[in-house]
Parts: structure tokens; sequence; C-alpha cells
């Protein structure tokens, strides 16, 4: 492991994505004014370090966290295995053969089920997180999806599971496993994110440049928000009611109000990936896969406030609720970085 000090960026204005924004959710249009700038403490200067890194497999890609098992997945994109890794020891307890490309993990701890997205063999495989114990590494069911499997969402209270592909969202029972629909007419659909507040399907639309809002119950879609260029991952923080998007082509932070459904923008590192929330300490975390590093962005003054280095490629943050440890899995390193705040 090594240490990192945290850097402060330059001044960051807090503003709307153009002049003003308009939002299409219903038949009339919302117009956003830009938000306020505000000022970052000048003495604050909050520290990051990476204190130790966990060795997974090559491409290391999506994360999932198992609170009650003490266990953090990765999925490895290159050997299409998922490593469970012990949160104790640190170190990788069981590999699991999941299927070409593995890239998206979603965990239903109720179940007691992991899901895998497979880009390369274009499916989802199901596990029995119970199996893992007898060393049992068979899936229990395959999800057809198509070529490009990739993003991947589950919705526990209504019971289904999203999987965005190169043009199109399918959508399962997560508890019968059985097909319910497709989702069309989406350009290139990336990251997901559920609001039961709400009631609407968040969706990064990478080709336009926008989010798309889906209605769950009949799956059309309702109305679009736009965002930076090439948005990738959609983060829900439903504390504060907001979604903060990443867009790899703008290298910037969208942060939307979902109640006002203004936008405000956020300048953070080279091709932001997907990004993550401290709800608790009042911090965004954002990968950002060619500055090699992580993005800090205050909550409140949407600011960064520090970007330490944390390997080659950081692909997806995950935050542990309970000690407020970051994870990040680094691509071309073939580990999960954890990163320690103070």
């Amino acid at each position: 492991s090594w240490s990192l000090a945290a850097t402060t960026s330059p001044a960051v204005t807090t503003t709307a994505p153009a002049a003003t924004t308009t939002v299409t959710a219903s038949a009339a249009p919302v117009t956003v004014q830009p938000e306020s700038t505000s000022a970052a403490e000048p003495n604050s200067k909050p520290t990051f370090r990476v204190i130790h890194t966990i060795t997974t497999m090559h491409a290391a890609d999506g994360l999932a966290l198992d609170a009650r098992a003490n266990l953090l997945y990765c999925a490895n994109w290159g050997s299409g295995v998922v490593t469970a890794s012990d949160l104790g020891s640190r170190e990788v307890v069981h590999r699991i053969p999941a299927g070409a490309g593995s890239a998206g993990l979603a965990l239903d701890p109720d179940q007691g089920r992991l899901f895998v997205s497979n880009t390369k063999s274009g499916d989802v495989a199901v596990f029995d997180t119970d199996d893992f114990a007898r060393h049992d590494y068979e899936p229990i069911a395959r999800l057809i999806v198509g070529d490009g499997a990739g993003g991947i969402e589950l919705d526990t209270e209504a019971g289904r599971l999203y999987v965005s592909r190169k043009t199109a969202i399918t959508v399962f029972d997560s508890q019968t496993l059985d097909r319910i629909d497709v989702i069309e007419g989406i350009a290139s659909p990336r990251g997901m994110a559920i609001d039961q507040g709400s009631g609407l399907l968040y969706v990064a639309n990478s080709n336009g440049n926008s989010v798309t809002l889906v209605d769950p119950v009949s799956l059309q879609r309702v109305g679009s928000i736009p965002v930076g260029t090439k948005p990738v991952g959609v983060t829900l923080d439903a504390a504060s009611r907001r979604l903060y998007v990443a867009n790899s082509g703008s290298d910037t932070l969208s942060v939307v109000d979902l109640d006002s459904r203004r936008v405000s923008t956020v300048p953070v590192g080279d091709e932001p990936m997907r990004a993550a929330v401290d709800a608790t300490r009042g911090l965004v975390y954002v990968t950002n896969l060619k500055s090699d590093s992580l993005s800090v962005v205050d909550a409140e003054s949407l600011e960064q406030i520090a970007e330490p280095s944390v390997g080659d490629a950081p692909e997806v943050p995950l935050v542990d609720p309970a000690t407020h440890l970051v994870y990040v899995s680094n691509w071309y390193d073939g580990n999960v970085a954890v990163v320690e705040g103070s």
C-alpha cells in the first residue's frame, strides 16, 4: 500500500450545462437557470490516500459489497471471473467463473443472489451466494440478453432486473428469472439507477448526451434530461433527491436536482466513468479513467476538494457506509484500491 496526499482543484464553478437547460420530463418543458457559485473554504484540505490494494484479476470492473458475508465482489472483464475478497484479510477467497467479459454486478442480499452481466457472451450469470461457502461456483441460471450486455440495475422492491446493451434494455423478473420485456429507442444505454421516490428508472444515454427517464410500470420512455457529453454512470442519492452523472466526454459531473430538475456541472478529472456517494460525510467520489485518479466532490458546495491518484484506469468506486472506506477497481492494474479519507 502507499500514501497519496489529496490535491485541491482550481476554483470550480457550479453551472448548468448551458446558459439555460430545457428538461423534457413531461408535456411541459422546464427551463433551468444556472445555480449560484459557492467558494470552498480556503483552509479545507482533507487528505485521501490508498491504504491497501486487493489483487484481483486483469481488467477489474464492477463491484458489489456483501456486508452480511463481509465480502467484496469484483467483476474481472479480462478473465470472465468474479473474485470475492474478505474485507477483513483483504484477500481473495473465491474465484467464480461467470462468462466472457464480466462487467457489471448486482447483489440481492435478501435472496442471496448475485447477478453478473457478461459483455462478450451477451448474458447474465445468476448465482446463489450460499453456494460459494461450499466452493460451488456453478450459476443457477443464465439470462440471455444479447451482444454488449453491460450495465445492470436491480430493483429489489419491484423484483426487477434491468440490463443494458448496445441499443436496448432487457427487463427480467429477478425472482422467477423470466424475461418481462425489452425497452427500445435509447441510443447507447449505459448506467442505470432506479428511484423509488419518483417511480422512475434513469438511464445514461451515452450517444444522446442525456439521461432518459423510463416508467418502470409501462416500460415506456417518458422524458429526458440533457447532461454532459458521453454520460456513462448514473448514481442516485435518494436522501438528497439528486442524481449524479459522470460525463466521460466532457470531463464533468452533472448534478441533477430531481425535484426541480435543475442541472449543475462540476469539472472533474479526465474521462470520468462512475460516481459513488457517502451521504453521511457529504462526499461524492468520481473515478477518472485517463487521469488515473479519484475526484472527491463536496456535495454541499459542489466543488472538487481533492483528486488523489488511485491506480491505472480506475473504473468503479464503491463506498462502504459502515467504514466510509472507498473501494476503486483499477482496470489495467487488475486490483481494487482501498481509499481512506481524513
